[in-house]
C-alpha cells in the first residue's frame, strides 16, 4: 500500500485548523473564519477523495461520500452553503473524524 500519510496529515490538520478557529456557530458570521473553515472542508473532502478503498472500508462509520459532496457543494454551489449544516458538520461529524482519521495514522505506522 502506498504511502498515505500526506492526505492523513492534511485532513488532521485542517480539522485541527477549524476547531482552533470556529469555536461556535456565530464564529461562521465572520466572513473571514467561514471562508477559512470552507476551505478547510474543501481540503477534508479533497484527501478523504484519495485515501485507498481498503482504507476507507475498514473506517465505515465515516460516509466517505458525503465527505465528497460536501467538498463538491462548497466548490460548486458556493451560493447554496447553509451555514447551519455547516456548524452542525462541525459539532457532530468533526469529532468523530478525528478521531478515525487519528486511528488510520496509527494504522500505517
Amino acid at each position: 500500500m502506498l504511502n498515505y500519510n500526506l492526505y492523513i496529515r492534511n485532513i488532521i490538520e485542517s480539522i485541527e485548523k477549524i476547531k482552533k478557529t470556529c469555536k461556535s456557530k456565530a464564529s461562521l458570521k465572520d466572513v473571514d473564519i467561514l471562508d477559512m473553515t470552507l476551505t478547510r472542508l474543501q481540503t477534508i473532502g479533497e484527501n478523504s477523495v484519495k485515501l485507498p478503498r481498503e482504507i476507507k472500508s475498514k473506517h465505515k462509520n465515516i460516509k466517505w461520500r458525503n465527505l465528497r459532496k460536501l467538498r463538491n457543494v462548497i466548490s460548486h454551489r458556493y451560493e447554496i452553503i447553509d451555514k447551519d449544516l455547516i456548524w452542525n458538520f462541525i459539532e457532530v461529524k468533526i469529532p468523530e473524524l478525528e478521531k478515525t482519521m487519528l486511528e488510520i495514522k496509527e494504522e500505517l505506522k
